[in-house]
């Protein structure tokens, strides 16, 4: 992966531009490694790294705020830590949604998915992550996986109708979803 960093030329699809360092995907795909490797701060600078390379590379900046997620779940015991590494994981989404709006690019589902699941499972805001959610499904009708996590939390919230809706989308737009 390092030799393939070294000698990768990447640029911009939108603008033929090169980006401001390594080929972003490459660090990215190095990061996974690592954190599945258990070297969590190495992982980390990757990500970091990928999204200074291309600010709108959305998957390192999902990446990063994942890992982030993961550090303060293992960690942080008082409520004050928990909330100041939530604040750290809000920041790296709002980046990416504002670093994809400078480079032209329509808001991602993949980064709404995962933002608005944290605001779901972590922040206990059940009307800010079905707003995330709603945008979501405004960008990608069809992304199943966010219908399914909007159907699994309307669910566990006792609106059982909203939640077989959800479900029954998941079925109309990936019919093998095992998941569901």
């Amino acid at each position: 992966m390092k030799a393939g960093i070294a000698n990768a030329v990447s640029c911009n699809d939108k603008e033929d531009v090169p980006d401001r360092g390594d080929n972003p995907f490459l660090l990215q795909a190095l990061g996974v490694l690592e954190e599945k490797s258990g070297n969590l701060a190495q992982a980390e600078a990757l990500y970091i790294e990928s999204a200074k390379s291309r600010n709108s590379h959305e998957a390192a900046w999902v990446a990063l705020a994942q890992l982030q997620t993961h550090k303060f779940r293992q960690g942080a015991a008082a409520d004050r830590g928990v909330l100041v590494c939530y604040q750290m994981v809000l920041v790296c989404y709002q980046m990416a949604e504002r670093e994809l709006e400078k480079a032209g690019i329509p808001p991602s589902s993949h980064v709404f998915t995962a933002w608005a699941s944290l605001e779901y499972k972590k922040a206990g805001d059940i009307r800010r992550a079905r707003q995330l959610f709603k945008a979501v499904l405004t960008v990608d009708p069809k992304c199943s996986a966010a219908w399914l996590r909007l159907g699994v939390m309307e669910s566990n919230n006792g609106n059982f109708n909203e939640a077989e809706l959800c479900f029954e989308a998941v079925l109309k737009f990936d019919q093998r979803n095992s998941r569901l």
